[in-house]
């Protein structure tokens, strides 16, 4: 008869240790205990013993290695990432951002704390000691019943686990400020609105279950009823109406600035004197927001230029639906209005975030880079904006889209002296001198931040002088806002206390010569600058293809939001945390509002996922 092999038990009890031991660790030292405890947590290590104890050997060792390397990647990628963006990140959006993850390879490795050294250093250990114990042996027919009950009583002991958070779940407390279902902690569940509350209230591997059930596994056709939802949603969109600034700029020239992390900061009256110059001159949205989503410069881009905002489920718009059909663009409206061309500008490669195949379905039939401009790849703004100036002074009326470099980090010396471009590395070395001069107790990202942004302010000088030399600086506007704050480990008490503004303090200016500036109060965001310059250019447009409003419209008492979905008008700020704060309406009122600004995401992702317009357009013909 047999005897059981105990040695090949206390092997697997010994590496079930360091397995356990290595992602308790981990667990707690990357993320506080959400308030539905931490169930899903323990879940996924009895899932790593599980699957260890019941494998034979050496695939044991082959897949628990892999499975912890990539435990420890997904933990130390999100804790990176929401350093730099405020939000976890889905698996899937983060293979469509790929391409673009080596511009922030220099500041992710640079926020490596220690940390960072030790749970790494620690998972080397572990996975040292995982292949140096045990010897391969064959089981036999005694120890393979035990070790595979054993895994079979573990995975029973997960199951109950999973009911209990179900249960848990369904138990939600709601919230205090009204008892509906939009403001549940259940709606956060199922809808994540804000990844960062999702993980706050169920965790981590919670949020990483819901990514591979909804975006990987799960491919949901929408449903009749939804399409229908949409339908009525967007017919009770406020009408157009006209008002003071309603074709005010009908005719002109429209330069339109999406610019690179451009924040309050880089507005100086004495570093940056043009861009002040326009922002104290020009129509100032001083609480406009741009949000800082998981695509980052392309959903602002996708905001601006649809009225739509994003999907917040794990897809980047311009990547997996950028040959939707969308009726209503800038490019198109512009065209539509008799505009020769829809220009757009960019120093970068028109690849990154799929431009090359979605700018043109937006309507742009122009498309200038590095290589139709005869300037090299990562020039400044400043050389950026002369072919711009050129190419649109000598028209009668142009529409152009420029997406600033400059700004863009890393925000190094380092990075600066490593700069290929001559031009752009003498331009820039001789800004940070200056700004070291007027801000020598700023820590460096910060200086080297904004001078970057003093080339956007000499481009624009540059830009403004030569039209004002043709005589036809009046027949100019300019319109200007930031894609989102400036990423990176930013010390915003420090930065606050030596310059007098936040890090996230996001801009947005319309500004012409000829028209009288003034401070707008309204809270607005990028859904709301396509409907309000179409206003201006006096530009008719479908209301019901679009989110936005005009910002000058006295019936739209704005709106604004973060990647926390937080939302703030002109009556209250709402959280899916605190409720209501800033109060200044009937709070039955501002609740029917706020279900309806809930429904934005959910509408939106929708349009996007059933190419809705193009199915419309289908049905009329």
């Amino acid at each position: 008869m047999k005897k059981f092999q105990f040695h090949i038990i206390l092997y697997k009890l010994i590496g079930m240790l360091f397995v356990g031991l290595f992602i308790f660790y981990l667990q707690k030292s990357y993320f506080d205990v959400p308030k539905y405890g931490d169930l899903p947590a323990l879940i996924f290590l009895l899932m790593f013993e599980a699957i260890y104890l019941i494998l034979p050997y050496i695939v044991d060792k082959i897949v628990i290695s892999t499975m912890l390397i990539l435990y420890t990647v997904y933990y130390i990628g999100q804790r990176t990432y929401y350093i730099f963006f405020k939000q976890y990140i889905y698996i899937s959006s983060a293979f469509d951002l790929f391409g673009e993850a080596k511009d922030y390879s220099n500041d992710f490795f640079r926020n490596f704390t220690s940390k960072e050294i030790l749970t790494l250093g620690l998972l080397i250990l572990v996975l040292v000691l995982i292949w140096i114990i045990g010897k391969k042996k064959k089981y036999n027919k005694l120890c393979i019943p035990v070790m595979v009950l054993s895994s079979l009583i573990i995975c029973g002991m997960s199951l109950l686990l999973v009911e209990k958070n179900n249960k848990k779940l369904d138990d939600a407390y709601l919230d205090p400020f009204f008892n509906s279902y939009t403001d549940s902690d259940n709606y956060v569940y199922e809808t994540i609105p804000s990844s960062e509350r999702f993980v706050e209230l169920f965790g981590i591997e919670e949020f990483l279950v819901k990514d591979v059930e909804k975006n990987i596994l799960k491919i949901q056709e929408i449903s009749n009823k939804e399409i229908e939802e949409i339908d009525e949603f967007l017919n009770s969109n406020l009408p157009c109406e006209s008002n003071e600034y309603t074709g005010i700029f009908e005719g002109k020239h429209l330069l339109l600035i999406e610019a690179e992390s451009l924040n309050a900061l880089a507005i100086n009256k004495d570093l940056t004197p043009t861009l002040y110059r326009i922002f104290d001159e020009g129509l100032n949205f001083t609480n406009f927001l741009a949000p800082t989503l998981m695509g980052s410069t392309s959903d602002a881009e996708v905001m601006s230029n649809t009225s739509l905002i994003p999907v917040n489920s794990g897809a980047i718009v311009s990547h997996k639906y950028y040959d939707n059909y969308y009726p209503t663009t800038l490019a198109k409206g512009f065209l539509k209005a008799g505009y020769p061309n829809a220009m757009s500008f960019h120093v970068g490669y028109w690849k990154y975030y799929s431009r090359d195949k979605f700018f043109p379905n937006l309507g742009y039939d122009a498309m200038f880079g590095p290589t139709e401009l005869l300037i090299e790849p990562g020039s400044s703004d400043l050389e950026m904006v002369k072919p711009i100036t050129y190419i649109t002074v000598s028209m009668d009326k142009s529409f152009s889209f420029w997406i600033t470099y400059s700004g863009h980090q890393p925000y190094t010396a380092d990075s600066i002296d490593k700069e290929g471009n001559e031009n752009t590395h003498n331009e820039y070395t001789e800004y940070l001198k200056i700004v070291k001069d007027y801000f020598p107790n700023l820590q460096e990202e910060v200086q080297v931040y904004i001078a970057k942004n003093i080339s956007l302010d000499r481009a624009l000088e540059f830009l403004i002088k030569n039209y004002e030399i043709a005589g036809k600086l009046d027949d100019l506007v300019i319109a200007i806002y930031g894609d989102h704050f400036p990423k990176g480990d930013f010390d915003d008490d420090t930065i606050y206390e030596e310059t007098g503004v936040h890090i996230n303090d996001t801009p947005f200016v319309i500004y012409n010569s000829a028209t009288q500036g003034q401070v707008i109060e309204k809270n607005c965001t990028n859904i709301d600058i396509m409907p309000t310059l179409f206003n201006m250019f006096n530009i008719e447009y479908d209301k019901n293809t679009i989110l936005g409003n005009d910002i000058f419209d006295d019936n739209y008492h704005g709106f604004s939001f973060n990647s926390t979905w937080t939302i703030t008008t002109d009556n209250y700020t709402y959280s899916l945390k605190d409720g209501f704060t800033n109060l200044k309406i009937d709070e039955n009122k501002a609740k029917k509002e706020i279900e309806r600004y809930h429904l934005y995401q959910k509408i939106s992702n929708n349009i996007f996922k059933s190419d809705y317009f193009k199915r419309l357009n289908n049905d009329a013909s």
